[in-house]
């Protein structure tokens, strides 16, 4: 796969989190001064299936698979 696929793929993604996760995060902690753990484990399903992609790149459908299950970690 080529990187410009790839960050095309994962662009949507981080595009998400930054606009709708963040700023919930962000009134979360305001509201409760603290960061709960379930939303540390979403964030950490989310980043470690994007980093999967890159045990095999150039695998399409792997990626693939990887990208779809991150999409269902941060829903």
């Amino acid at each position: 796969m080529q990187d410009s696929n790839f960050i095309s793929k994962c662009s949507p993604l981080y595009d998400t989190y930054s606009t709708e996760i963040r700023p919930l995060i962000s009134e979360i902690e305001a509201r409760f001064e603290e960061f709960p753990v379930p939303i540390l484990n979403e964030i950490r399903a989310f980043n470690d299936h994007v980093a999967r992609c890159y045990q095999d790149i150039n695998n399409e459908a792997f990626v693939d698979e990887q990208l779809k299950k991150s999409k269902i970690a941060h829903r």
